[in-house]
């Protein structure tokens, strides 16, 4: 790992850091003014629990596990993962820091590929897995027990077609397979302590691949890294694993052309070998459709063996250089956006919540500071009109309360009619609905045509529950201008819900389904195996889908009239003050100057309260590009 890529990294954790500081400081704040946090834990949370994925994707023998071994583990002067001539990763393996635990790595038997059940959900089942502690004192005991990632066991074919890891025509009596199905490894290393994850698949052509791992897994990842061999170029499996799998996918796309020591030819001129990687990138770049940038020439192998030497010519020669700086100048600023748009707007629309409240505060105590300094010197007749007149603001401002009161039992309902269309109960019901008719089938095309009515169903609810959500917030902006208007609150935007990412995320797994449903290696697939590939790959994402909706929706509802109410309770207390300190001076003139210089020393507080609250805004306003270029 370069210092470069390194500092980037560590530049974006201290971001993160400053972010969760950032929150501290709010919720204190909230709570020495008795103000209850608004879902602050929940945001602090996704920051805490925020990772960047990067997923390596290849064909067997393209050197990609010695591609993550250079890229990021190269300080450890050795392999840490296995990636030598004949070991080969045979499962799905997730790299990760998690500080709650001991280092570990923990493998899910292949045997439960006959459960119902999709990785995500077996990932809470924790007995399931082997766990074997990482020793971190000795990086050899710690390689050794990651072997375990190429561990493969015979078994007779009656039990492999029964997984699904067999096709029916198998003459074979046994064969070899996984041991392993999935494997999760925690790791104490710099950049997984900065929220960095590596999946790591097995090559394309091995058994058992997991439906998962290629429709959601790596296409959800925020960078697909897709290693190529320059020993072969880009073979026909190659490309149609791309058109399969990656070529679809909104995520950030690279292809990395690894291997390039085999064209370090002595009796070549450097010129010479460079033209030829160069001319390879280009083609690379055309067959897969990306732009020639998107292409690296690297010697993983080499960059690695650099970095145990401490060789830095032979480092820079590997060509890891560039696929570095591509991973700090763009993933790392592209995922620090996500959480801008995620996290630090939402606590910004917050903040301005509070500094719109301490600013009427402030302008309150400087209209009572003017009542008071004009009565200095009047009668009581004076003091009673004025506390009449307070009074009667207080009355009106009562029937404020109860018109407030009633909208939000009008939003209420709404808001409820909006989640109870996004419940689980009624997904499972269609789901459910729409597996009876899949198996039910004796056709292909049939099982086929059920998938994709399915989530043109999907789809058609989700354009229904956004122009629902829609009519909603037209309501909510038509009550937030009313009490602008009418009662002249400070002219505030409502929290907005967006769902609007959530339609566009179902209409992409809607032609996801239809291409599933289109695609000739899937029609050879045994019923049972089809229909299950299919529930836990692209319906498990749809239902991810509809509980992140759920839950958003059900988060905006309970804020949504919150900066109305807060302005409310504001007023009250304001005008309750001032009703007391008009009555006291009414009852005794002579307590009008301790009054007023109460009044004073709380307009102080209030411009402190506001000066705090802009150096905690300050944290949250939009960064510029972690890289400095």
């Amino acid at each position: 790992m370069s210092d470069r890529l390194h500092r980037d990294v560590a530049q974006y954790q201290n971001w993160r850091d400053a972010l969760l500081a950032g929150i501290a400081d709010y919720e204190k704040w909230l709570k020495e003014h008795d103000e209850v946090p608004p879902r602050l834990a929940d945001l602090a949370r996704t920051i805490r629990d925020d990772r960047l994925v990067l997923a390596f994707f290849a064909e067997f023998s393209r050197g990609k596990t010695e591609l993550i071994n250079a890229l990021f583990f190269g300080d450890l002067k050795q392999r840490l993962l296995p990636s030598e001539a004949g070991r080969t990763t045979m499962c799905p393996t997730e790299i990760f820091f998690d500080a709650s635990h001991a280092p570990y790595i923990r493998l899910l038997p292949i045997e439960t590929r006959s459960r119902d059940d999709s990785i995500d959900s077996l990932k809470r089942e924790q007995q399931l897995w082997v766990e074997r502690k990482l020793d971190l004192g000795s990086i050899k005991a710690v390689e050794r027990e990651l072997r375990g990632l190429t561990e493969r066991k015979t078994v007779s074919a009656e039990i492999a077609r029964a997984l699904g890891l067999l096709d029916s025509d198998c003459a074979d009596d046994s064969v070899d397979i996984p041991t392993w199905r999935h494997a999760l490894v925690n790791y104490p290393h710099p950049l997984l302590q900065s929220g960095l994850v590596v999946l790591d698949t097995p090559g394309l052509n091995a058994l058992g691949v997991e439906p998962e791992l290629t429709l959601s897994m790596i296409p959800n990842a925020h960078a697909i890294v897709f290693v190529l061999g320059t020993d072969t170029g880009v073979t026909h499996s190659d490309l149609e694993v791309w058109r399969r799998v990656v070529q679809n996918s909104d995520t950030r796309r690279i292809a990395v052309l690894n291997k390039i020591d085999l064209l370090w030819d002595e009796l070549k001129s450097p010129e010479s070998i460079e033209q030829t990687i160069s001319r390879q990138a280009e083609q690379t770049a055309a067959l897969l459709g990306i732009p020639r940038n998107d292409v690296f020439a690297v010697s993983a192998q080499k960059a690695l063996l650099a970095q145990v030497r401490d060789d830095a010519a032979l480092y820079e020669k590997s060509g890891i250089k560039e696929l570095e700086r591509f991973l700090a100048n763009e993933i790392i600023p592209a995922r620090r956006q996500i959480l801008v748009d995620s996290v630090s707007r939402e606590i910004r629309a917050l903040l301005s919540v509070s500094r719109e409240s301490v600013k009427a505060g402030i302008a309150a105590n400087r209209e009572e500071l003017g009542e008071l300094a004009g009565l200095s010197g009047k009668n009581r007749g004076i003091a009673t009109a004025l506390l009449n007149k307070l009074e009667t603001d207080r009355a009106n401002h009562a029937q404020t309360v109860e018109t407030f009161k009633s909208t939000r039992q009008v939003v209420m309902k709404q808001g409820n009619a909006l989640l109870a269309s996004l419940e689980a109960e009624h997904l499972n019901e269609l789901i459910e609905k729409n597996r009876a008719l899949m198996e039910a089938s004796w056709t292909t095309t049939g099982i086929t045509r059920a998938m994709e009515t399915l989530f043109e169903n999907f789809s058609r609810q989700s354009d229904k529950i956004l122009n629902y959500a829609q009519q909603i917030g037209g309501l909510i902006e038509a009550i937030y201008a009313r009490f602008h208007d009418r009662y002249g609150f400070a002219k505030l935007a409502p929290p907005p819900l967006n769902l609007e990412r959530y339609r566009l995320a179902m209409r992409q797994l809607e032609r996801k389904a239809d291409a599933f449903a289109r695609d000739p290696l899937n029609v050879v697939i045994e019923k049972r195996f089809l229909i299950r590939k299919f529930y836990h790959g692209l319906v498990h994402q749809a239902r991810v889908i509809y509980a992140q909706a759920h839950d958003e929706c059900g988060i905006w509802q309970k804020r949504v009239l919150q900066p109305i109410y807060t302005q409310l309770k504001e007023h009250e207390r304001v005008l309750g003050r001032r009703v007391a300190n008009v009555q006291a001076i009414r009852d005794n003139l002579d307590t009008l100057v301790v009054r007023i210089r109460l009044l004073e020393q709380q307009h102080s507080a209030l411009n402190e309260k506001n000066r705090v609250l802009e150096r905690i805004a300050s944290v949250f306003q939009q960064p510029e590009s972690v890289a400095s270029g």
